[in-house]
């Protein structure tokens, strides 16, 4: 996708991608309308798109840990699971000591 700067590209994406809510009128992304969706029903449609985002996109006024969360949640695993798995990732990378 191609445009000037303020064109609205990320906004388009960020909406589509269930990133955001939408304000006003309706979008349908793969059979789910969007417009007064849930959280839940949200994050049930990110589970059935991909991401490849143009910065790494962490977000600094959170943990590292929930930086990894975030990631998590889109998935079906329990709190327990998803504990282990994020220590273990920050572990794998280094980043045990900002769990």
């Amino acid at each position: 996708m191609t445009g000037p700067s303020g064109s609205g590209k990320t906004t388009l994406l960020t909406l589509i991608g269930s990133l955001r809510s939408i304000q006003d009128g309706s979008l349908n992304i793969l059979g789910s309308e969007l417009f007064n969706a849930s959280k839940e029903q949200m994050t049930l449609a990110r589970r059935n798109i991909g991401y490849i985002f143009q910065a790494h996109n962490l977000l600094h006024f959170l943990t590292a840990y929930q930086n990894v969360e975030m990631a998590l949640e889109i998935q079906e695993v329990t709190a327990t699971e998803a504990d282990t798995r994020i220590r273990n990732i920050l572990t794998a990378v280094g980043l045990e000591h900002k769990i």
